[in-house]
């Protein structure tokens, strides 16, 4: 198992991974079950455990605050605790309630948008110290140092920008760059203290470019949301049918709606009748990658390249066809033979 889990490139041993790991995620719900009052969710090896005494529950947002305080009341006589339950910002009168409003799922953040930069902005405290590690524990290993920073320090964040808005993670990702190079120019600080941003951004380009292969946080926040959002569609219109009806069709009517109101809404029973903020941001994402590529469409993804297993992988490299151009934009508004010498 261990081995498989490693080999996470190789589809039918992470099928064995997820199939052999089941037996103990059961005995461990029925442990934790056991425990007390909880629910415990699993997916893959990741857990949350929903305690009624313990964590958070947030309340979604209702027509009045005496509706929701009607479902506040609700839950208290299920046997959850006050201090559990989080009203909706929209239903609090509490100045604190938009920056209380959330929790870690699975590894990232959902919640308010005052709550998701707050947690961003500790995720950059924990990554800072762990560059602090890799910097003084390789210092004697450059070769060591740069393999972990491309393939296990920058691969970190991925998870976060899949699963949250690109118009929250701009910032996040900026500095998480920065931070990589950070780590970078510590292998070269006896040569040079600083780097040029043209130095920088050759930090990202591919080896046959002749750069670091660095991966570049800003084209992951591009691809990475739509790309998960694309590959789940499935499971998230067969959950958000259980509320209201919504099929692929609804969303692709609903993004064209979007974009230019004079077209038709998506049906009134349709749960994307009104704009969901989810989708919004989905919509926003595609239009960027649209701009580097007319094929990447809302229909396109959706439909087409939804089952491709490394649509990432395949955005990214998009999105970094448009950088690279960029770059050699720039280098050629410099008109310095002597400066060029070193690309």
């Amino acid at each position: 198992l261990v081995g498989s889990e490693m080999c996470i490139r190789d589809r039918a041993s992470t099928a064995l991974y997820c199939i052999g790991i089941q037996p103990f995620l059961k005995q461990l719900q029925q442990f934790l079950l056991a425990q007390g009052p909880a629910l415990p969710l699993f997916f893959v090896d990741d857990g949350t455990r929903l305690n009624t005494a313990k964590g958070r529950l947030l309340l979604g947002s209702c027509d009045s605050v005496q509706t929701a305080q009607r479902h506040q009341q609700d839950y208290l006589d299920l046997g959850f605790h006050p201090a559990v339950l989080h009203m909706h910002p929209s239903n609090s009168s509490e100045p604190s309630a938009a920056a209380s409003y959330g929790c870690k799922v699975l590894g990232s953040y959902v919640g308010s948008d005052e709550f998701i930069l707050h947690s961003l902005e500790l995720h950059l405290t924990h990554l800072n110290d762990l560059a602090d590690k890799l910097i003084s524990s390789f210092s004697d290993y450059h070769q060591h140092l740069l393999t972990l920073l491309r393939h296990c320090f920058l691969t970190k964040p991925s998870h976060l920008f899949r699963t949250i808005p690109p118009r929250l993670t701009l910032s996040f990702a900026q500095r998480v760059n920065s931070i990589g190079h950070r780590v970078f120019c510590s292998m070269t600080s006896h040569l040079h203290s600083t780097l040029s941003v043209l130095q920088y951004h050759q930090l990202h380009l591919h080896v046959s470019d002749g750069g670091f292969s660095l991966p570049d946080m800003l084209l992951v926040r591009e691809c990475a949301f739509p790309a998960s959002f694309a590959q789940c569609i499935h499971d998230v219109t067969d959950i958000l049918t259980l509320l209201r009806p919504l099929t692929i069709d609804d969303i692709l009517c609903a993004s064209r709606y979007y974009h230019d109101p004079s077209n038709i809404p998506p049906p009134i029973v349709s749960f994307l009748h009104h704009h969901n903020p989810i989708f919004i941001a989905f919509f926003d994402a595609v239009a960027v990658l649209t701009v580097y590529d007319p094929a990447l469409t809302v229909q396109s993804l959706l439909v087409t390249q939804r089952t491709d297993s490394k649509l990432q992988h395949s955005l990214y490299n998009c999105c970094y066809q448009h950088s690279l151009t960029t770059f050699k934009h720039s280098l050629q508004q410099l008109n310095d033979p002597a400066h060029l010498a070193h690309y």
